[in-house]
């Protein structure tokens, strides 16, 4: 078999990211006989390696990449804004949300960063292609409910900027929220929503404990007594 046939293979593949078992699946022909493939692969560079026993070919979407480094993950936060089009940002790092941690990888000028999630929190993923590829990413709802749950990885402004921007239903919006059961979370979304004129206190119940809008920001501010929050950021 030749190079390009192997090539051919692969792209016609939906893997975005493969391994000698994949290639081994993809070609029916022993590991072996696979292993040696790669090496003339890589060493042609047709193929790209992510990490230790993962490839990828040259022009595969990072974001695709990326979401299909560990099982049931999903690109998040302002990454997934971006390829949205909800933000103007082009970031450098992607987030991925992930059941399980993984060290950060540094590949093609992008830092992979996987943000850590109880399996009970990770659903509405949707599956799309680019170039063929497999590539999973959060629902806009779910992206946006992500980042206002962990604004760590995407500034709140932003976050209320795409939400005011994506035209969003509202209905999905909180079914997406109340799914993700968190009283934190239904302060800030319920602050932010008051911001637009949609009035939530009576669809969601919140404890008596206040919480700051931004957790990572100094706690002083001003005291918001409907939603229970420290207002110490300014939308």
């Amino acid at each position: 078999m030749q190079l390009l046939q192997v090539i051919r293979h692969l792209e016609q593949s939906s893997l975005a990211v493969f391994t000698i078992n994949d290639l081994s699946r993809i070609l029916r022909k022993p590991k072996n006989y696979c292993s040696l493939y790669l090496h003339r692969l890589k060493k042609k560079e047709h193929i790209l390696q992510v990490e230790k026993g993962k490839y990828a070919l040259n022009d595969t979407n990072i974001y695709a990449i990326a979401s299909n480094l560990i099982p049931h993950s999903y690109v998040s936060f302002l990454s997934a804004l971006s390829y949205y089009k909800l933000t103007t940002q082009l970031p450098q790092t992607i987030h991925v949300v992930a059941p399980k941690s993984k060290k950060p990888i540094y590949f093609q000028g992008y830092n992979l960063h996987f943000v850590k999630m109880n399996p009970s929190k990770i659903f509405s993923i949707t599956k799309q292609y680019s170039g063929g590829k497999n590539l999973f990413i959060g629902t806009k709802e779910k992206v946006i409910i992500d980042s206002i749950y962990l604004p760590r990885y995407c500034p709140l402004s932003e976050t209320y900027d795409a939400l005011k921007e994506a035209k969003l239903g509202l209905n999905e919006l909180l079914r997406t929220a109340l799914k993700m059961h968190s009283f934190v979370l239904m302060k800030r979304l319920g602050y932010l929503l008051e911001k637009e004129g949609i009035n939530l206190s009576r669809k969601i119940k919140l404890n008596k404990t206040y919480d700051r809008l931004n957790p990572f920001t100094p706690g002083k501010g001003r005291r918001n007594d409907k939603w229970k929050l420290i207002v110490n950021e300014e939308i």
